[in-house]
């Protein structure tokens, strides 16, 4: 799945890994953070650096991705799958809180599989994600994450925890195409690239 990475820490990176370290130390001094994880990796030479990258967080709606990858998984090994349609029926009992709030699906629509994956990628919506998460056959869903090497994940869990290290990996088999083929894998990059939430990390960049 081309998910080893170089040993040692590239010292590409050393001044940016020091200005971080820098900037984390003063953040916790003051209150403002209190823990920090992260990992940089280059997709194209493998060059990486890492601050605490092994340690775990709650990773809240960002399993979302795991969802996309285990149906873009179906639709190689069953081609059609994403075209299934499914008829929204809302459910007795809400969801946890969303902090952003996009589009969502509407009860009584039917929707197909690619459609709900857009609605759980693009605009964040939790009910679409309910819709794809009840079809999931988690013996399956199970197995990607071993063959990810990530510790598996139960949705119910609701004290599991994820490495910024181990994350990454979704996004590296996408990049690279070692999960699902070419095509599929630019789908799934290109869904994640039209995601309408826009405080996160791409506040700050500039457009495009």
């Amino acid at each position: 799945l081309a998910l080893a990475i170089p040993a040692r820490e590239s010292d590409v990176f050393s001044t940016l890994k020091s200005t971080l370290s820098e900037q984390i130390a003063g953040y916790s001094q003051t209150g403002e953070i209190g823990s920090v994880s992260l990992f940089l990796m280059d997709l194209n030479t493998n060059s990486w650096m890492g601050i605490g990258q092994d340690a775990g967080f709650y990773p809240g709606s960002l399993m979302k991705v795991s969802i996309l990858l285990y149906y873009l998984r179906q639709e190689e090994n069953h081609p059609g799958t994403l075209s299934q349609k499914v008829v929204y029926e809302k459910p007795q009992t809400s969801f946890p809180s969303q902090a952003y709030k996009g589009d969502s699906i509407v009860h009584g629509r039917k929707y197909s599989l690619a459609e709900l994956i857009r609605y759980m990628i693009i605009a964040s919506d939790n009910n679409a994600t309910y819709v794809l998460g009840k079809r999931i056959d988690q013996d399956a869903y199970n197995a990607m994450f071993r063959e990810l090497d990530i510790p598996v994940y139960e949705v119910r869990d609701t004290r599991y925890q994820i490495s910024p290290y181990d994350y990454s990996k979704f996004f590296r088999v996408l990049y690279n195409a070692s999960f699902v083929n070419k095509t599929l894998s630019e789908y799934g990059l290109r869904l994640l690239t039209e995601c309408s939430f826009n405080e996160g990390l791409t506040r700050a960049l500039p457009p495009g």
